[in-house]
Formats: C-alpha cells, structure tokens, sequence
C-alpha cells in the first residue's frame, strides 16, 4: 500500500486525554519484518522531522518525540534486514553450539520460534533445528487422549526434521502399552536414525527387530537393557555407518552381536567380560577408544583368561575400571596396542598391576607416543619404573604417592662435568604439564607434596642450581583432588586435610560432642571442630536443636575477624560446601531463609578479601573439586572459584 509523506503535524496527533504519536508504519512496529523501500524512506523522513522538532523542544512533547525517534531507529536496524540465508546460517551455529552429548538432557530450540513470525518462519522451515528430539520417556499407564497428543507432537517434529538424520533417547520399560504406537513411528523413520540411547527392558528391546538392515544412517548407539534372562541382540549388527558403541546392562548375559569390524569408539558398563572379550577376539582393527567400565555393584566371577592374544594397531585411548574382585592382569598380559596415547586404569584388588603395565608398555613399543597416564590402584610399589618408560609423559593422574615417589618426581637429573651444555633436565617425566594428585583423609604427605608443586611449577631451586634449570620444563597444572575407591570418585571431604598446605593452620578432626569448637592462637584462627556426619537428622524433635546449633555456628564465623589468615583458612576448609550441606538438612523454613541471607553477606565480605588475596595465593579451588597450585607467573586466577553461593 502506497503512502503519504509525513509531517511533523501528522505525527503529534491529540487524543482524548493527551498528545499521541501516530507512525507512518504502525505495522512495523508490531514485528520484526524487515521495511521496503518506501517504508525506509518515510521512517528516516519521520525521525529527521521528530528529532528537528526536539531541538530546544523542553515541553511535555518532548518525551513522546524522544520515543518515537527511539522505536523508529529500531526498524532500521540491520538485524531486521538480514537475508533468510544468513539468518539459517546463525540458527545452525547456535544449534550447533548447544547439543548435548547426552540425548537424555537435549533441549528443543523453542525460543528461536517464540521471538517474532519472521523467526518462527525461518526456524520451522529449517529442519537441522529439529534433527534432535526431545528425551522420550514412556512409563506405561497412558491414556488415549494424551497418547494422541504426544503421537501429534512427535509427528510434527519428524515432519519439521524432513530428510535430515535424526537422533533421540528414547526410555521404556513396559510392553504391550498403549504407547507402543509411539515405537512404532519411530521405526518408521529407522533409516534417518543418526545417534540414539536406549534404556529399555528385554521385552522392549524385542520391538527392535523390526528395524534391523534398516539402520543405514546409525552412526551412534547408546544402549542400556534390564533384563532377568538371556538375551540375543542383533538387530544392530547390519549399521554400515556405525562407529560408536556404548553398552550397559543390570546384568549381562547373552550375545550381542556389532559390526566389530567398522567400531572406532567402544564403551563397555555391562557386568561380564562377554562383549570385552569378544572385542579382544574380534576383527575390531579400526578401534581408536576402548573403554571398560565394570559396575561395583554386582561380583564379576574370575578373569577374561579366555581371551585370545589380541594387536589393536590404531588404539589411542584405553580406559579400565573394575572392582576389587576382578582380575584383568591376564588381560593386560594379551593385548597390543602400538599406537597407544593415553592409557587409564581404576584396577582396585590387593595386588600390583605395575609388571604388567610395564609389560605393555614394552611389548607395544608405546614408550614415546604414550601422552596421558591415569593410574589409580591399591598398590603403587615400582610405579616409578612405569614412568621411565615414558619420558614424554605430559598429564599424570595417580593416587596418595609415597614420600619415595614424590622426591624421585621432584629430582633434576644434574649435567656431567664433561657435558657441553651445562643445563639439567627432570629425572623422571621431564615433559610433564598436568599433575593430579588424589587423596585419602590419613594421607600424611602434604608438605612434601607442596615443595614439589613449587620446584615443578616454580622451579624454585637453591640459588646454585638456578642457572642451569632454564632447560627444564614447567608443569603448568598441579591439581588435588579426593581419593576414588571402586565405588565413588568423592569418598570423602577433601578440605579436611588440604588446609595443611598453610604451616600454620591445623586439621579438622570430628568431636563427640556435636557443638562446634573453636581454637585460637594469639587471638588467630587455628582450627574448627565441628561433626557434620551428626547433621543427619531425621527426628522431628531435633531440627529445632539442629537449627539452633547452625545459628550459633555461622554467628562465630561472623565474629571473625577479616584477616587473610582467617579467609585463606575458610577458603581451603570449602567452608561453603560445609555451610551449603548444613543448610539442605531439615530445619524450620524461617529459620533457613534467615540464615541463607546472613550467610550471603558473610561471603560477600570473605570474597573481597580473597580477591585482594588472590596475586599471593599458592593454592586455590577450581571447578569440578580442584584444589590446583597457583604459579608464581600467574597474576590473575580467571579458572579459579571464590566463594560461591548459589
């Protein structure tokens, strides 16, 4: 529609009660549609005569010019004017950049289609965007009218998605059901299946005969079957594009039959050996990660000794895990992998695996490409022996060393006097950037540990030797963390123990008595002593106690004083786990918010102190339970967490 050019007498229009602004576009300014042309010029025309008349306009006029130049700007903005083709091409870098890895947790973009109608044209006739379904989770006992609802809303987004591969999690335990009508529809489309985890029963699982050789696209596969009997799974065997494999069951037993011969990436969580030793007995050449995780939970009887001698030539990754009663030294003893990187083993038992680490190590002839070690067992005797083995070692993980180890990792290896160069090397992984230290709560070597974080991080060496380390290098990341058994990785609060790493502050131990005891020294904070594990109240008759008994502990937190010994104390003890923990039992509500808000306050003023602190800090907590060193070249802790509260 043609129309008229505008003036400033058109646009202050007087209403019933007071002045209005009428807009040459009003349309405009209820969408995100991009202007023509002619639309263009009368919105500039609008905005040159608004913005004329504000000049030395101080009136009751001047408010609704201002907005309306304000909201007229708006159309010109270049957002509103960008091709289709660009906008498709943003929608698929934010999509991209928001998948999950686990399907179970995926999010539909949603808010792509709920900013405005040019959005939600672009965004429902993109169907990348609609690839990933949402999590579906059938439990049985569904009513026709919600069964058709779902089948309409699953229907639409297979539409949305057109031809692209699509990926799902998908969760049923229950057959025969009303929504079976649900699998059915989605093995209509079993050739566009693309990525897909499953956690079904045996009986469900039988439905998915019906899709097998119909899997061209399947590139990835997650299944988890609850089952009482035997089971023979093949419906996944013909997947000409299959890679990646992860299994699990509650229990195993049975034949699971897989394209072996294509797998690149194989993840084991059953309870046998079943699938490990027919990978070990397979053609599984192509093979880049294999990983075996035995559940804890159930006894996994003997050792994989029928397993045949096995080379995988491409492996770079290896992860073991199994509980103390399993026995995988003769597995270790049959298997080649010369092309090995990174190597992880969680071998709990009362014997050592250190023979036969070594043992790989040299028949595969990994010495020089093995990059990453991870070695948590009960038994550590020789362990230094492994690490000559692998002189271009550069991330360790291991548990509680020995005070032997620790000061053969912290060793130079000193120049001949005959030698040319005069500058040393470390004797043992002298390319090593990343170090984790796991510990239990009697480890006792917590000084030593320190010096050894301050000469590999520092090179803080004597002053004799300074000169010629400059050929050593640096380990950049020298990180703490809790123990792992076989049954969890966090056994226990680390903060008890870490707080050693300050001289002058002592431990935590447990008192009998369940109120909190506080000791000074020369008017400074040594320690507190309080019993969490007393905190476990049930009683309906003890939250008041319970309640009183955390008033009274955050009032002595606040009658602190603010000095960096207190602050460095609270921040290495996890004060804030403490006090997060404290406040999830069960006490009156009233109670709770009041604390929660003194509780904000109180670390509102430790987090100012502790950034001040921050530049002379030798230790500080990063995410995921890192308790990491703090290198003297490092004037800024951006990866280190203060305290929070959420």
């Amino acid at each position: 529609m043609k129309r008229s050019h505008l003036r400033l007498s058109d646009v202050l229009v007087r209403g019933s009660h007071r002045k209005s602004l009428a807009s040459p576009v009003p349309s405009l300014l209820r969408s995100n549609d991009p202007p023509s042309e002619e639309e263009l010029s009368l919105v500039q025309k609008a905005i040159g005569s608004a913005e004329a008349s504000l000049k030395g306009n101080n009136g009751r006029d001047s408010e609704l010019l201002i907005d309306f130049v304000r909201t007229h700007k708006a159309i010109l903005a270049s957002a509103r004017r960008l091709p289709t083709e660009l906008m498709v091409e943003i929608f698929r870098y934010y999509i991209e950049n928001m998948e999950h890895s686990d399907l179970s947790e995926y999010t539909l973009p949603w808010a792509l289609a709920h900013v405005c109608r040019r959005w939600r044209q672009v965004a429902i006739n993109t169907p990348m965007l609609w690839k990933s379904l949402p999590p579906i989770r059938l439990v049985g006992g569904m009513q026709k009218t919600e069964l058709k609802r779902h089948i309409v809303r699953l229907s639409t987004l297979l539409e949305r998605s057109s031809t692209e591969p699509i990926s799902f999690f998908l969760s049923k335990s229950l057959t025969p059901q009303l929504d079976d009508a649900i699998l059915a529809l989605l093995f209509e489309h079993s050739e566009r299946w693309e990525r897909i985890s499953l956690d079904i029963s045996e009986d469900v699982c039988a439905h998915f005969a019906r899709v097998k050789g119909r899997l061209s696209s399947l590139s990835s596969l997650t299944l988890r079957i609850h089952r009482e009997g035997r089971l023979h799974v093949d419906m996944f065997e013909i997947a000409p594009k299959l890679r990646d494999v992860n299994l699990a069951s509650d229990p195993w037993s049975g034949v699971f039959r897989l394209p072996w011969s294509q797998l690149t990436d194989f993840t084991d969580e059953t309870t046998g050996f079943d699938c490990l030793t027919t990978v070990l007995s397979s053609s599984a050449a192509r093979l880049r990660s294999l990983k075996f995780i035995a559940n804890y939970s159930w006894i996994i009887p003997g050792h994989p000794s029928d397993a045949n001698p096995t080379t995988l030539p491409v492996l770079k990754s290896l992860y073991l895990q199994t509980p103390k009663r399993t026995d995988l030294r003769t597995l270790l003893n049959r298997f080649t992998a010369p092309a090995l990187q990174d190597l992880g083993l969680r071998l709990f038992g009362p014997h050592t695996y250190i023979p036969e680490i070594r043992d790989l190590i040299n028949r595969s002839g990994c010495s020089n490409s093995l990059r990453t070690l991870m070695l948590h067992t009960d038994e550590t005797l020789w362990v230094d022996s492994v690490f000559k083995l692998v002189p271009f070692l550069t991330a360790l993980d291991i548990n509680e060393p020995e005070l032997g180890l620790i000061e053969a990792i912290s060793r130079l290896a000193m120049p001949a006097k005959s030698a040319s160069s005069r500058s040393c090397q470390w004797e043992l992984l002298p390319f090593l950037e990343t170090l984790t230290i796991r510990l239990g709560p009697s480890y006792g070597h917590h000084s030593a540990l320190n010096h050894l974080a301050h000469l590999r991080c520092d090179l803080a060496f004597d002053s004799n030797i300074q000169p010629q380390v400059k050929a050593c290098s640096r380990t950049t990341t020298f990180r703490l963390a809790s123990l792992p058994t076989e049954n969890s990785s966090q056994t226990h609060a680390p903060w008890y123990n870490f707080a050693h790493f300050y001289p002058h502050l002592l431990g935590v131990g447990a008192e009998e008595n369940d109120a909190p005891r506080v000791i000074l020294v020369d008017n400074q904070l040594t320690d507190i002593k309080f019993n969490i594990g007393d905190t476990q109240i049930s009683r309906k008759d003890r939250m008041a106690r319970l309640a009183r008994l955390i008033e009274r502990f955050v009032g002595l937190l606040e009658s602190f004083e603010l000095s960096q010994e207190n602050i460095s104390y609270f921040y290495l003890k996890r004060i804030d786990w403490i006090l997060q923990y404290l406040l999830e039992r069960d006490i009156p509500m009233p109670t709770k918010i009041k604390i929660s808000k003194r509780l904000e306050a109180l670390f509102t003023r430790w987090g100012t102190v502790l950034e001040t602190m921050a530049p002379n800090m030798k230790w500080g907590w990063q995410e995921g339970g890192y308790l990491a060193y703090i290198p003297e070249n490092m004037s800024k802790l951006p990866s280190y967490q203060f305290f929070l509260w959420n």
